[in-house]
């Protein structure tokens, strides 16, 4: 039997109706916070303050996962750039970079909450060629609000993560406390 096109196109469009009634209806929501995440690691990674601190709300918050809250982001990213800066004076070549994915994604009042899953390395060359890196990963539930034309991370609440440090690609140990 010869399938006519309108049977055909009927039988794809029965098809197809499901699978566009289940598509992501943030999906252009989850593009723009996707974008805001690359556009703050790329600045991350050329140490361009200004751009990186225009995607925090100046009261931007860190809430570990004990519940402490930390309100100093902004002044904790200047920090880190000027460590970076000094190590660079002592004749050491630094570098910073970060990752993140969109993992989940929901609209709130006044917002966006976001589950990223997020990756932080800071490593220093010295001149005779050791290599020091700091690297941390994890989850965290971000909450993104709406300031004028553009989101903003308001919030971030650490929902897990581990670090490594290591030198010459050998685990150091933290000291510990006495």
């Amino acid at each position: 039997m010869r399938t006519t096109p309108s049977l055909l196109a009927l039988s794809l469009a029965a098809i197809a109706l499901p699978l566009a009634a289940h598509a992501d209806p943030n999906a252009a929501l989850r593009k723009t916070i996707q974008r805001n995440y690359n556009i703050m690691n790329t600045a991350l990674a050329h140490r361009d303050f200004d751009t990186l601190a225009s995607y925090y709300d100046p009261d931007f918050v860190t809430i570990d996962k004990s519940g402490d809250y930390n309100p100093s982001g902004r002044e904790e990213l200047r920090d880190l750039y000027k460590q970076m800066a000094d190590a660079e004076g002592y004749g050491l070549k630094g570098s910073l970079s970060g990752h993140d994915n969109v993992l989940s994604l929901k609209v709130v009042a006044g917002g966006v909450v976001v589950i990223d899953k997020g990756e932080f390395t800071a490593r220093l060359v010295a001149q005779n060629g050791n290599v020091f890196q700091f690297r941390s990963a994890g989850r965290s539930r971000d909450y993104w609000a709406k300031k004028e034309s553009q989101y903003i991370l308001t919030q971030s609440r650490i929902l897990d993560y581990h670090t490594s440090t290591t030198m010459n690609g050998q685990p150091v140990q933290s000291p510990q406390p006495l």
